[in-house]
């Protein structure tokens, strides 16, 4: 049945269901069946590597993140002890 009133009117058609699937169907068609695939067999294991390049990236952000807050420590020891001086 088709909906009527609402959000969603029509999903319920078979066109409207068909659709996505044959639109899945093509894409994975498309690239079992192109160059992205070749040299890939069954036995073949992927392996995820981290490139060197973003090691470095995550140091360098790990180290400016602990010299902002060394920073703000300082910045907020020097205000106290300049009240302190002050009082």
């Amino acid at each position: 049945p088709i909906l009527s009133d609402g959000v969603g009117a029509g999903l319920t058609h078979p066109k409207h269901t068909h659709s996505p699937v044959s639109a899945t169907h093509r894409i994975l068609y498309t690239y079992v069946n192109s160059n992205a695939m070749n040299g890939v067999a069954a036995y073949t294991k992927v392996v995820k590597v981290t490139p060197p390049w973003k090691t470095a990236i995550q140091g360098m952000e790990i180290t400016s993140g602990v010299l902002a807050v060394a920073c703000a420590g300082l910045y907020v020891a020097s205000a106290v002890n300049r009240k302190k001086e002050a009082v």
